[in-house]
Formats: C-alpha cells, structure tokens, sequence
C-alpha cells in the first residue's frame, strides 16, 4: 500500500529551566523597543513554601538579554540581579528576536538556569520596509503586467512578429 507521508517539523522555542519549579516570564509577553519590560522568575507551580523561602528561590539571578541570537551580528546586555520580588526592569534596543537568561551561581553546585525567546515589536511600522514593500511589487508586477501586453497584442504580418510559413 502506497501512502504519501508528509512530515512539517514545527518548532518552537518556549522556555529552557535547569531550576526546578521556577519560570522565566517577559511582561509583556511581547514587548515594543524603546518602552520598559519586566523580567520575572516566577514558581512555576503554586507551592506550599514559606515566604522568606519563595524569596530566596527569586533572589540573585544575573538576567542577560541577547539581541539577534544564533546571527552573525549578536549584541549582548547585562540587565541586573533579581532582588526579592524576582524581577528585573527592560528597555529593548532594538527589535527583533531576543534571547532572555537568568543564571544563579551557587557555591557547590552547578548554575541553574532559565531562558526563554521574545519578539521586540517595532514601535509603528517601518516606513523603509513599506516602501521596500511596493518597490518590489511594482518591479515584480509592472515587468509581469509589461510581458503580457506585448505578448498578447496584436500586430500585423511584418510588423515586429515573423508569422510561420505556410
């Protein structure tokens, strides 16, 4: 029996955590260059914990952000350490996908660490890449719209067009 299969690999990049029951979160989860964002560590799960220890799970982790990962261009940033509440506040640079870290060092025992990927939307959208936008539609469809005139129109024998012989 013949079957066609056809796989779509679909893959998406959602959070990366070497500390257990604790998140990375960016609010908002998409956020605009140029206007603030909080970086959160989060308890993954609702746990019945103390709160001096919810604190100290939340405390002291180095929050990087990366711009373009994974390119040749990769610009990197330090943001701070988390304090008790877990977070840490974002400006975005630049827009584009942006790889967010947070490590915590511990003596003893290896890094943990959480990571995750956001997009930085534009603040509006960008006049260069809407003019680039019918530039090339005008080139792609003008030169398509061109073809088909002079293909389709007509001429007389001798006028441009050899007609076959009969």
């Amino acid at each position: 029996m013949n079957r066609l299969l056809c796989w779509v690999p679909v893959f998406a990049f959602i959070g990366v955590s070497t500390a257990r029951g604790l998140v990375l979160r960016v609010e908002p989860a998409s956020p605009v260059r140029g206007e603030v964002a909080a970086i959160r560590v989060l308890p993954d799960a609702v746990a019945d914990t103390s709160r001096a220890a919810r604190e100290a799970a939340l405390t002291g982790w180095k929050v990087y952000v990366e711009y373009f990962p994974n390119s040749k261009v990769v610009r990197g940033d330090t943001l701070g350490v988390t304090g008790p509440a877990g977070e840490v506040f974002w400006e975005p640079a630049f827009a584009g996908i942006v790889a967010v870290r947070a490590i915590r060092e511990r003596e003893g025992s290896p890094p943990e660490q959480l990571a995750t990927n956001v997009s930085v939307r534009f603040p509006s959208v960008p006049a260069g890449g809407v003019l680039v936008f019918f530039a090339a539609g005008f080139v792609l469809l003008g030169g398509a719209g061109w073809a088909f005139v002079h293909l389709l129109e007509h001429k007389p024998p001798g006028e441009g067009r050899s007609e076959p012989e009969s």
